[in-house]
């Protein structure tokens, strides 16, 4: 177990607007928050935690309560989502080309430039797995000694298939993939099977390409008089911004 720290660059300055910013954007298309690190998390249904820097921190689970969750798929949905001033750019064989579809396997390359500091591009067709008896989950939480009003809860995962993420804490952050047109073309899509090369022009950029895990979170609290409070999609949690020194890893 490791301390989950603020993100830093290389010259130690705190980076933790990135993390705040890809929750709002989560928060802002889909009504969900931020499992960070997207798609390379642990995080679970039935996991429980707080907000601390702008996303949500896992303690543990409710397991450790003798707490039994029932699991159901939800309803499927998918963000395509680009930071504002973000810039896409195709070239086949060296030539900037509109589309990369009807190229087929020729040699291309697919950029994005990020103009804005702490800027995504989210791209996924997302499952969702849900916990159909919150009710019974949270009376009997509310009956446990041991248990902190101040927790939230884990109630809903959404899962990103084969996904683009890329979120950049830097202004002027280029990323770049080389591959096959017909391959750039899925991630342009937001839908990878083969995974291309990459590079990144900063060390503050984090990129998943073509992988599956949790991309965001829906939570639900039981507050001061026993009742469940669910977090809807205009609700912002309470927010900490102390990291604090025991933290379970979440990567």
């Amino acid at each position: 177990m490791h301390a989950l720290m603020p993100l830093r660059d290389n010259k130690g300055d705190s980076i933790m607007g990135l993390p705040k910013c890809f929750n709002r954007t989560l928060h802002d298309q889909l009504g969900i928050y931020a499992a960070w690190l997207p798609i390379s998390n642990t995080i679970a249904l039935g996991d429980y935690g707080r907000f601390e820097g702008g996303v949500f921190r896992k303690t543990g689970n409710i397991s450790e309560f003798n707490v039994d969750v029932i699991q159901a798929a939800g309803s499927a949905t998918s963000i395509d989502f680009m930071s504002g001033g973000t810039r896409v750019r195709k070239f086949v064989a060296g030539v900037e080309v509109p589309s990369l579809q009807g190229v087929g396997d020729a040699d291309a390359s697919l950029s994005f430039d990020f103009s804005s500091e702490n800027s995504a591009v989210i791209k996924a067709d997302i499952n969702v797995v849900q916990m159909e008896n919150i009710n019974q989950v949270g009376r009997q939480l509310a009956r446990h000694p041991d248990w902190e009003k101040y927790y939230y809860v884990v109630s809903a995962v959404y899962i990103g298939e084969q996904c683009v993420v890329i979120a950049t804490a830097k202004a002027g952050t280029t990323v770049e993939f080389s591959a096959s047109a017909s391959v750039l073309e899925q991630v342009d899509l937001g839908k990878v099977a083969v995974k291309p090369s990459l590079k990144s022009s900063s060390n503050t950029a984090f990129q998943s390409i073509g992988d599956t895990g949790p991309l965001g979170l829906r939570l639900f609290k039981i507050n001061w008089r026993d009742k469940i409070k669910l977090l809807g999609d205009q609700e912002e949690p309470e927010i900490s911004d102390d990291w604090g020194d025991e933290v379970e890893d979440d990567f």
